[in-house]
């Protein structure tokens, strides 16, 4: 597991990041974990891989990230913090960064923990 901090600031517009959350979301509950990888920040890409025998696919299968189906994939907040976001889908919370025009998936399967970082099931740094 991944503990991450979160970040403070802002920024107008939440669409990008939260579409991106919620493809990820769709490529994990159909089981699509190839899509699922292209979503992925490089960073988590490599973890995964690496926990995967060098197979992002295999590395997020074995995290076991629960899907959130589709009741849970409308996003109830979206924070944008400059080229960082954080999108919540219901009790599921992901940390996404900005690659060019793309947001990609950093982190994900995060929960809140009271008076530390956010605690993550995947994620890159």
């Amino acid at each position: 597991m991944v503990l991450l901090a979160a970040v403070s600031g802002c920024a107008p517009s939440g669409a990008g990041p939260a579409s991106a959350a919620q493809a990820f979301y769709a490529a994990l509950d159909g089981h699509d974990l190839a899509a699922a990888c292209a979503l992925l920040a490089p960073a988590t890409i490599k973890s995964l891989a690496k926990d995967g025998g060098g197979s992002c696919p295999t590395g997020l299968e074995d995290a076991g990230l629960a899907a959130v189906g589709p009741d849970g994939r409308a996003p109830s907040a979206t924070q944008v913090f400059g080229r960082s976001a954080l999108v919540s889908l219901g009790a599921e919370n992901v940390f996404l960064t900005q690659s060019g025009t793309r947001w990609l998936v950093d982190a994900a399967g995060c929960t809140a923990v009271e008076d530390a970082p956010f605690d993550c099931e995947i994620g890159g740094g």
